[in-house]
């Protein structure tokens, strides 16, 4: 294994790390409305924009925080038609990074990175992207 094989291994462990918390974080749903779920105990856990797990008939729903107050945390979830009901387990995720890699390219994803057009899993790049960066300008992209 030469030198650079070395570097992209590190690099793909440290990028691996990063997505696994050494603590996870939880709460209770304790409120559920069409639009939104409120959870507590997660309070002095989260920020705006981070993405909670809500996990219910052993599946994992996915959502963003949209506020936080002494209360509680009200999470706007991903899925529409998201079924969880109330004393559901609640975790903090984070912030939403992407790896992409080069082969990206021409692929259909959706706003969470999970590919939309049937060609298999997306490899992962070496490098974290958060969401909400800037674009590459638009001259400079291929």
């Amino acid at each position: 294994m030469g030198m650079n094989a070395l570097v992209r291994l590190q690099a793909a462990v440290e990028s691996a790390l990063e997505d696994v918390p050494p603590i996870r974080v939880g709460g209770v749903v304790r409120e559920v409305a069409p639009t939104h779920f409120k959870v507590s105990g997660l309070s002095s856990y989260l920020r705006l924009g981070e993405r909670v797990g809500i996990e219910h008939d052993g599946r994992t729903r996915i959502g963003e925080v949209v506020r936080v107050d002494d209360a509680g945390a009200t999470i706007k979830p991903f899925d529409e038609r998201s079924p969880v009901g109330m004393g559901a387990t609640a975790f903090r995720i984070g912030t939403l990074a992407l790896s992409p890699d080069p082969s990206w390219k021409g692929r259909v994803i959706n706003a969470l990175g999970v590919p939309l057009d049937g060609k298999g899993p997306l490899p992962r790049g070496l490098h974290r992207m958060p969401m909400d960066a800037e674009p590459p300008a638009a001259m400079s992209r291929q």
